[in-house]
């Protein structure tokens, strides 16, 4: 989920202080890609290793006073590296640009590299079980709440059993679940140690230089060797992959390699702890001021309603079961353009065509011109976290066998849930992830422009901007397809998704196709045109936000999207995902709703209590209209689902109101406050 990144030289490098510093620098910020939340390097000399860590963006960092102040001080050590004259010694780096998962950024010892027992590490992941191996190993004490922790309290703990520094990181993946990358320095040993359990980890060397460099993608070290740090010292070394399910034990005195395998029983080298520390740690607390804390369920627990907004919601919800439906789906009078004719079937049940699924043959037959060699990735995978997506890596690799590289956008509005579950599918797959952090504080303060503006005016129709942060998804996509030379890109589109009511809203009326962005130019003009006199009428919309929305637009209808979309190829079946992901990967569904649809998007829980609030619909509704008509539920279950999967979740509301920074109660009363379209 984050980028890891280090550089390893000796004293036949050849380099200079400024030198390195660049190369640190340009690394950071390159790393900065997948995570913009915090960021921390240390550096290890023969007898300490120093830690600077902030709760700020890399870019940010690198350009901190201090941050320059703190590699001043490490050359000017007594009897060390001065400045102006060459690195004479061995000097290794680790570092870290951090997406915020587990353990608040506000707390300095959450942020990484992370100390804890002698050992000074990075890591790139989720450790999705880390509560239960500290319940499995009492002797073991707790400080943080960083998951990162857990690992370097086994590898100490277990490498004094096993009596190797290697066989202990081999015992500790396997009690490990998720995705885990790590690069470790240590008190008392002369060695890096880098193991990854899902491949993201890259290495680049030039054994004559003495230098290694390694990073979290293969791009990443790509565009450091063409900046002028990197071209300068490593232009034409070779970029390795350090694969899923391996590590490399690097010395850090004469920078030889020691690659092992985490399942094999050969060890390429035994190593074990000395009894006496060599190296001092410093770490020097951050003052610095945190960005807002991220997370699930982290920023207050479960919201106080007033009565008043509770029975209004109950009111609401007696309302919205009396309003005349369809009598084949359950799409109520409120749609908009519904009609119903003389049995009481609506329009949109006679416009709808089945899906038709092209089937297994046919996708053999697409993804077979795409193959690439054994150890390349031969399709990109976008993976949101959600349970169609989770599903569709699953069977790329169990089913078709494909090495898919799964990609996410995360533009902060991806759930803590959704974060973990894509760490325990990679991690449990072994399969390589790259994340595209956006700017996630200046995506959040954008929702929270627009949410004001909205609330000042409220219309169904412009619902959308609240989650037009989101669309560059699918420019990033693009974007890793050039960057990596992969042609195949896969994509879990539910068929069954489909939601024109939003752009119906608009008064554009919905066209029954199978994407919400295949109507024709003159309805996108139309729909372009109906946002314009939106912004026109409530100024509120002019702000900062207005070039990230204007491009949301561009994205959503013009974006190039040749891509192969699974459920186009087989038949989506609701029962045999869930079961599938629960039973082989200990998925996790969300606690504040019944339904496991959605539960990874952040913002669906607030937009979908609008929708229900004043259309007495949502998405949940067209979505279970459209299983209706392909046969896979009743009209009488979906019915049932659509009164307990439209109640409010409160929890994930507060949340999305918190991490935006907007009043939570303040929201709920003005959305209550909407006028209906509905008697209440």
């Amino acid at each position: 989920m984050c980028g890891i990144f280090g550089f390893i030289s000796n004293d036949t490098s050849g380099l200079k202080p400024n030198q390195l510093k660049h190369c640190i620098d340009d690394l950071a910020v390159l790393s900065e890609s997948r995570g913009k939340e915090a960021a921390g390097v240390a550096v290890a000399t023969q007898d300490a290793i120093h830690v600077h860590k902030r709760p700020v963006a890399a870019s940010l960092m690198i350009a901190s006073r201090d941050y320059r102040q703190f590699f001043a001080r490490i050359f000017n050590l007594p009897g060390g590296i001065k400045p102006g004259h060459l690195l004479d010694r061995p000097l290794s780096v680790i570092g870290h640009s951090r997406l915020v998962t587990d353990g608040a950024q506000e707390r300095h010892e959450n942020n990484q590299p992370v100390i804890s027992n002698g050992i000074v590490a990075v890591h790139n992941g989720i450790v999705t079980n880390g509560d239960t191996l500290w319940h499995e190993f009492p002797s073991l004490k707790r400080a943080f709440a960083i998951d990162t922790e857990i690992v370097l309290s086994l590898t100490r703990h277990l490498c004094r059993q096993k009596g190797s520094l290697v066989e202990a990181a081999k015992n500790v993946y396997k009690l490990l679940e998720g995705v885990v990358s790590m690069a470790m320095l240590f008190d008392d040993l002369d060695y890096l140690l880098l193991a990854t359990n899902n491949g993201s980890l890259y290495m680049c060397s030039d054994e004559k230089k003495g230098i290694h460099v390694f990073a979290s993608e293969r791009y990443i070290l790509e565009r450091w060797q063409s900046r002028r740090a990197g071209e300068k010292i490593m232009r034409d070394a070779v970029i390795q992959h350090i694969k899923a399910g391996t590590g490399v034990l690097v010395n850090i005195q004469d920078l030889c390699l020691y690659p092992f395998s985490l399942s094999e029983e050969m060890d390429p080298v035994d190593i074990s702890f000395p009894d006496t520390a060599r190296r001092k740690i410093f770490d020097i607390p951050s003052s610095a001021k945190p960005l807002p804390s991220l997370g699930l369920g982290r920023l207050g627990g479960a919201p106080s309603i007033p009565k008043g907004v509770l029975k209004r919601a109950e009111r609401t919800a007696a309302a919205v079961a009396a309003l005349r439906r369809c009598r084949r789906c359950i799409l109520p009078q409120t749609m908009p353009h519904i009609r119903f004719d003389q049995n009481g079937v609506c329009n949109y049940c006679h416009a709808y065509r089945p899906v038709e699924c092209l089937g297994r043959e046919a996708l053999e037959h697409e993804i077979e011109k795409h193959r690439r060699s054994k150890d390349e990735p031969d399709c990109i995978l976008a993976f949101s976290g959600g349970r169609d997506s989770s599903y569709g890596l699953h069977y790329a690799v169990k089913e078709l066998g494909l090495k898919p590289l799964a990609y996410t956008y995360d533009w902060g509005m991806v759930t803590d849930l959704a974060r973990r579950n894509i760490s325990r599918m990679c991690g449990k797959l072994g399969i390589e992830h790259v994340l595209v952090s956006a700017d996630i504080n200046k995506k959040r303060k954008n929702i929270q422009r627009n949410i004001n503006a909205w609330l000042k005016k409220p219309e169904l129709g412009m619902v959308p901007i609240l989650m037009a942060g989101d669309k560059q998804y699918l420019y990033y996509a693009n974007k890793i397809k050039e960057q990596t030379g992969i042609k195949l890109v896969m994509f879990c589109y539910n068929p069954l998704e489909r939601t024109e009511f939003k752009t119906g809203f608009t008064g554009v009326a919905e066209h029954g196709g199978q994407y919400y962005y295949d109507i024709s130019f003159l309805k996108k003009f139309r729909v372009g045109a109906y946002y314009l006199k939106q912004v026109v009428k409530n100024k509120g919309y002019i702000n900062p936000s207005l070039g990230d929305s204007l491009h949301a637009f561009y994205v959503t209808y013009f974006a190039n999207r040749k891509f192969t979309r699974l459920y186009e190829y087989i038949r989506w079946n609701e029962e045999q995902i869930l079961s599938t992901l629960n039973a082989e990967y200990n998925w996790e569904a969300a606690r504040d709703t019944s339904t496991t649809w959605r539960i990874g998007d952040g913002t669906a829980a607030f937009y979908n209590h609008i929708y229900y609030t004043a259309a007495g619909f949502s998405e949940i509704d067209t979505f279970l209209s459209n299983q209706i008509r392909e046969g896979k539920i009743t009209r009488e279950v979906a019915l049932q689902r659509a009164r307990t999967e439209n109640l409010p979740r409160w929890d994930s509301i507060k949340w999305y109101c918190d991490i935006v920074g907007i009043p939570f109660l303040d929201v709920v009363k003005a959305v209550d406050g909407m006028p209906r379209r509905f008697d209440v």
